[in-house]
């Protein structure tokens, strides 16, 4: 499969604000941020008091074939203050992030319509990707936390496919398989050895665009 794939990249999320979600925490609170040149919606999720801001992101795989995804970085203090509390969470948790891998090949005869671009996308978990893959993009497209003082889904944040600069907060795990069965699920504790071996598999027989 690897031989085949011409272009591959990878919508890294920020390092230094995706290690606060690796810490132990006891206490989450939620914050809804709507941006003010926009109605986009985004989130604040405050970890023992220690804020991480997440919103959407994306990254130009090649001509006309783009991906979305989420990305963390330290709020500005007026973001902060502008966030509105709407859950919280006094239990120690883990966060789980979800990554996605999207992928265009060549449409075999008669598979698309004369007048349209002779392209195939889909998406879905890294064992998915086909052999003719031409173009792969990876991105973080959700994150969950597990309240592990009764091991359950206390809730997870995602982009809207409708509009991906709007994110979505979901309390519990209602809806999250729907995301989880085309998603390679990583903890937080293991983000640096996965993101390692996405970097070396990006690395490996780059071809044209990287």
């Amino acid at each position: 499969m690897d031989k085949m794939v011409m272009i591959r990249k990878y919508l890294a999320p920020h390092p230094d604000a995706i290690r606060l979600l690796q810490a132990p925490t006891s206490r989450l609170e939620v914050l809804e941020l709507t941006s003010s040149f926009s109605t986009s919606m985004s989130y604040v999720l405050m970890l023992d008091a220690k804020p991480v801001h997440i919103l959407s992101d994306y990254l130009d795989v090649r001509f006309k074939f783009e991906v979305f995804g989420l990305d963390f970085v330290v709020p500005t203090s007026e973001q902060e203050r502008a966030a509105r509390n709407i859950a919280s969470y006094d239990s120690p948790l883990a966060f789980s992030f979800l990554f996605r891998h999207e992928w265009e090949r060549p449409a075999a005869s008669g598979e698309v319509p004369a007048n349209r671009e002779p392209i195939i996308r889909r998406r879905g978990k890294k064992a998915d990707i086909p052999q003719d893959a031409a173009a792969v993009g990876v991105s973080l497209v959700g994150v969950s936390w597990n309240l592990l003082s009764d091991s359950r889904i206390g809730g997870w944040i995602c982009y809207s496919d409708d509009d991906p600069f709007q994110l979505e907060y979901h309390d519990g795990a209602t809806g999250l398989e729907s995301l989880d069965v085309e998603c390679d699920t990583v903890s937080a504790c293991r983000w640096e050895e996965w993101g390692s071996s996405v970097g070396q598999w990006i690395a490996a027989d780059a071809g044209p665009g990287m």
